[in-house]
């Protein structure tokens, strides 16, 4: 905690400032929830049974798939982000001779960016409920976070793994945008795994967000 409080206020601080894109960010996820209400009602018009074994609906399946993959670029892109910004700033090295073991300070690096991603994600459902009628069947709701904290700590391991690029090569890390489509593409975000051909659902098992999002659903 004497450090992961430190790094909340900081990056909350940052953000604050920043009160025109906070705002916009809202619009964003109103924008989206209400895209995705819209192509719920074009897929379930031309469905005669839930997606896959899944109760609740395509707007329900849609919103747990968009919710875990928010969380994986999360765990992408944060720990990364910072690394290149404390490269920028001149800081790097200071931060990296704090007291604290490397691995809680890259834990730490994605405290806030985790915390405004579960924020963004209440929001979604939270619309999705109060605005489109959205309808969850009663859910395992321990099991779904234990299955989210688990999946968080593999997200954030491939952060460091993209981290270690910004570290090596001075720049941006090309491995966020690669992961996070073929993820979007492979792990069942829109569309049930059952639905692409057999060597693609083989490839999807390597990705740890299919496996987050079904065990999610279930």
């Amino acid at each position: 905690m004497k450090l992961l409080v430190p790094f909340l206020l900081r990056d909350w601080r940052i953000e604050r400032t920043y009160r025109f894109a906070m705002a916009l960010q809202l619009g964003e996820v109103v924008a989206a929830v209400a895209g995705y209400y819209f192509l719920s009602q074009f897929v379930d018009g031309r469905l005669d049974e839930p997606v896959g074994p899944y109760a609740g609906g395509y707007f329900a399946f849609v919103l747990v798939g968009l919710t875990l993959h928010a969380f994986l670029a999360t765990g992408l892109e944060s720990i990364s982000r910072r690394v290149r910004e404390a490269q920028l700033a001149g800081n790097l090295e200071a931060l990296l001779t704090t007291p604290f073991p490397a691995g809680e300070v890259a834990l730490c690096t994605m405290a806030y960016p985790l915390l405004a991603t579960a924020a963004t994600s209440t929001a979604w459902f939270a619309l999705g409920a109060g605005l489109f009628g959205l309808s969850l069947p009663p859910a395992n709701w321990a099991g779904a976070a234990a299955v989210l904290a688990l999946s968080t700590f593999a997200f954030a391991g491939l952060g460091i793994f993209s981290a270690s690029f910004v570290l090596v090569f001075q720049r941006g890390s090309p491995v966020p945008p690669v992961v996070e489509a073929l993820s979007f593409l492979l792990a069942g975000v829109l569309y049930p795994v059952d639905v692409l051909p057999g060597w693609l659902r083989v490839a999807s098992t390597l990705f740890p967000l299919t496996h987050s999002i079904r065990g999610t659903r279930d």
